[in-house]
C-alpha cells in the first residue's frame, strides 16, 4: 500500500526540443518581427538557429506543460489551437515567446498589416509559417507528454547578475515611470526552476529575465540610442541573449533542455546593441546569464509539485470616446504605419468590431509540499512593464511565498502598463501628447498603433481590473 502510495503522487518529467528556423524548415523568404523598418526585406541568413523547447509535468494523472519559443510572441490563436489539438485544459499550456527581435513575423502578433505593411501574398506567407509552427507546437507537447515517465524532483531560487554584467536598463525616460518614478530600476532577478533526478541529473531548467530581446534592433535605435548605427539592419535569425543563455545551460547539462521565461520587460532594453561591426553583441550577456543559472544550481530549494494552475482573462478599459480617435481616422490616410493604423480602425468602425477593451489571459500555477515556502508563478499575455514584477516582489498578491513573473504567455496582444506609468505618455503606454492637437492633446500612439487598438488605456482602471484576478487565481 505504501509503494501503492508513493507512485501515485511521484512527479514525472519529460521534454522535447525541435529546431524551429524557417530557413532549415523550407521556408526561405520570412520577415524578422518587431521593427516596421525591417519590413522591406526577408531574412538573409541564420546567426543562430531557433528552437522550440518543452517540458511536460505527470502527477496524480495530471499533465501540465511549458513550451518556450524563439519567437516574438504567440498569438492567441495558436495557443486556441494547440490546446484544442491536445486537450489540455487551458491552465495547464504556458506557451511563452522569448520575444526575439530576430525571429520570423507570425499571424498576427502584432497587426502584420499595420506594422509592417504586407502585401496579401507576404501575408499568406506568414500565415502558412505560423500553421506550421502551430503543428510543430502541438508535436512537441505531445512528444513531451509521451517523455514524462522519469521521476523528478524540483527545486528553485533566485540569484542575480553580477553589476558589471547586469545589462539591462528602463528605457522610458528619467521622471517619466521610470528610474525616479513609479516603475523603478529593473530588478536583477534571475529565477531558476530545475527539474532533475534524486540523483542530480537535469531533464530541464526553466529560467527568466526582464530585458527585451531585441539587441540587434540596429535601425530601429531610437534617438539618443546608437544613433550612429541607424542604417545597419540585422536580417538574420537570432534568438538574442536568451537562446545564448539556454545554450550555455544545455551545454553544462548535457541532459536537459533550458527554457527561458521572459519576465516584466515591456520596459526594458538590453544596453548592448548591434552596431554593424561587433559580430555578436548579445554573446556575452547570454553567456554571463547561463553561466549565473548554471552556478546557482546546485543551491536551490526544494519546492514540491504543482499544487493548482488557475487561469482567467480581464478586459482592460480602453478610452475609446477620446475624439483623438476620430481626428486620426479623419487625418492619417498616408501609406504608413499611422495610415494603415487609421484606414483599419475606420474598417472595424464600419463593420461595428472596434475594440472597446484590451482582453488579458492570466494564469498562475502554484508549487509547494508540506512545509515548504510556496512558488506562485504568475503569467500575463502581452507586454507587462516592470512595475508588475516590482509589485508582485512587495508583496501585491498578498500571500505568503515567493512570486515569479512572466509575460509573453499565451497572447501577444499589447503592452500593460500600471495606472502609476499609463499616465506618461510613451511608445509603451501607447499615447502621446500634443498641445497643438484639438481640446486634450492626447494623440493615440505607439504601441496602441501596432496592436491594432484604436486608444489607450482608460486612466485609473488597470490596476483595479488585474490585480483583483491575480489575486484571486493565487488563492
Amino acid at each position: 500500500m505504501f509503494a501503492a502510495l508513493v507512485l501515485a503522487t511521484q512527479l514525472l518529467a519529460g521534454t522535447a526540443k525541435l529546431d524551429i528556423t524557417p530557413l532549415n524548415n523550407g521556408f526561405p523568404t520570412m520577415y524578422l518581427g518587431g521593427y516596421e523598418s525591417r519590413g522591406d526585406s526577408p531574412a538573409t541568413g541564420t546567426a543562430k538557429p531557433l528552437f522550440l523547447r518543452a517540458l511536460a509535468l505527470r502527477q496524480d494523472g495530471e499533465v501540465r506543460v511549458v513550451v518556450a519559443l524563439d519567437v516574438l510572441g504567440v498569438p492567441r490563436r495558436m495557443y486556441d489551437d494547440v490546446l484544442a489539438a491536445t486537450h489540455l485544459p487551458p491552465a495547464d499550456l504556458l506557451l511563452v515567446a522569448s520575444h526575439t527581435h530576430s525571429g520570423p513575423v507570425l499571424f498576427n502578433s502584432p497587426n502584420a498589416y499595420i506594422t509592417y505593411g504586407m502585401s496579401p501574398s507576404e501575408l499568406g506567407a506568414v500565415q502558412q509559417y505560423t500553421l506550421w509552427l502551430t503543428k510543430r507546437t502541438i508535436s512537441a507537447v505531445d512528444d513531451a507528454i509521451a517523455d514524462a515517465t522519469h521521476p523528478s524532483v524540483l527545486r528553485y531560487g533566485v540569484t542575480h547578475l553580477a553589476p558589471d554584467v547586469d545589462f539591462a536598463y528602463n528605457r522610458i525616460p528619467v521622471g517619466k515611470g521610470a528610474v525616479d518614478g513609479p516603475s523603478g530600476l529593473p530588478p536583477t532577478d534571475v529565477p531558476v526552476l530545475s527539474v532533475s533526478d534524486d540523483h542530480g541529473v537535469r531533464r530541464a531548467v526553466l529560467f527568466g529575465y526582464a530585458a527585451h530581446a531585441d539587441g540587434f534592433a540596429g535601425g530601429a535605435a531610437r534617438a539618443g540610442e546608437l544613433a550612429h548605427v541607424r542604417d545597419e539592419r540585422f536580417f538574420q535569425y537570432h534568438p538574442d541573449f536568451p537562446g545564448i543563455a539556454a545554450a550555455e545551460i544545455e551545454k553544462a547539462n548535457r541532459d536537459a533542455v533550458a527554457l527561458y521565461v521572459a519576465g516584466a520587460s515591456g520596459d526594458i532594453d538590453p544596453s548592448r546593441r548591434w552596431d554593424g561591426v561587433v559580430p555578436d553583441p548579445m554573446e556575452t550577456p547570454g553567456i554571463a546569464l547561463g553561466d549565473a543559472v548554471v552556478q546557482a544550481l546546485p543551491y536551490l530549494r526544494p519546492i514540491g509539485s504543482i499544487l493548482a494552475a488557475k487561469t482567467g482573462t480581464v478586459d482592460v478599459p480602453l478610452d475609446v470616446f477620446d475624439a483623438d480617435v476620430y481626428r486620426r481616422l479623419q487625418y492619417d490616410k498616408d501609406n504608413d504605419m499611422w495610415g494603415r493604423h487609421a484606414k483599419t480602425m475606420m474598417a472595424e468602425m464600419s463593420a461595428g468590431k472596434l475594440p472597446f477593451q484590451v482582453d488579458l489571459a492570466i494564469t498562475v500555477w502554484k508549487f509547494g509540499g508540506d512545509g515548504l515556502l510556496p512558488l506562485y508563478l504568475v503569467t500575463m499575455s502581452g507586454e507587462p512593464l516592470v512595475h508588475w514584477s516590482l509589485a508582485l516582489k512587495r508583496g501585491a498578491l498578498g500571500v505568503a511565498g515567493d512570486t515569479w513573473l512572466a509575460g509573453y504567455t499565451n497572447d501577444l496582444n499589447t503592452y500593460i502598463p500600471s495606472d502609476e506609468t499609463a499616465i506618461y505618455p510613451a511608445y509603451e503606454t501607447g499615447w502621446s501628447y500634443d498641445p497643438l492637437l484639438l481640446p486634450g492633446g492626447y494623440q493615440t500612439n505607439g504601441s496602441m498603433i501596432i496592436y491594432g487598438y484604436p486608444a489607450r488605456y482608460k486612466a485609473g482602471t488597470i490596476d483595479a481590473t488585474i490585480l483583483p484576478e491575480m489575486r484571486a487565481l493565487s488563492r
